[in-house]
């Protein structure tokens, strides 16, 4: 199955190749979108303002992955984002928010909280798509060190002045380290 992707892997966490990637990604974007514009009309006559309003539902959809695309936001490692990509979010986060408030005002069903909340749930779950990776890599790896840590003998060095800043130095840029 992973050879049938062309799969490698980072730091133990398995990355698919990028096609398989980004096509992955857009959809749960689309999946994210949709049902952040969906959930908040919840209520007894939500088919009513969906079908009213599936132009502006569509039209956020395709803003999404446009945004997404133009932030290069689909290409890169999803090990490797950082506070750069959380920007391009915020920045893509803001431009959709627009776009939901002037679908607010000249829809007659949807309000301005629908676009604030549906804009929020959409940007907050594309964030975790993007750092969720990451997150999980950050975890083992503190797992890891902390094993690292607590197996060490302890060692403590009093009064030795400039010659156990040396020692100590040493020890920790020392190959097999002991303590």
């Amino acid at each position: 199955f992973r050879d049938y992707f062309k799969t490698f892997t980072i730091g133990g966490v398995w990355i698919m190749n990028k096609t398989l990637k980004t096509t992955l990604l857009i959809f749960l974007d689309i999946v994210f979108v949709l049902l952040s514009y969906v959930l908040p009309l919840f209520r007894e006559d939500i088919l009513y303002c969906f079908a009213n309003n599936y132009y502006f539902i569509l039209g956020g959809i395709a803003l999404t992955v446009l945004l997404n695309f133009s932030f290069k936001l689909y290409s890169g490692l999803l090990n490797y984002v950082g506070v750069i990509d959380a920007i391009k979010i915020a920045v893509s986060a803001v431009i959709a928010l627009f776009y939901n408030l002037i679908a607010a005002v000249v829809s007659k069903e949807l309000t301005v909280e629908w676009a604030m909340i549906s804009t929020m749930v959409a940007y907050v779950c594309v964030f975790i798509t993007r750092f969720y990776p990451r997150a999980v890599g950050y975890m083992k790896a503190y797992g890891k060190r902390r094993e690292e840590i607590d197996s060490r003998t302890r060692l403590m060095i009093i009064g030795a002045g400039s010659a156990g800043s040396i020692l100590i130095r040493e020890m920790k840029n020392s190959v097999k380290p002991t303590m």
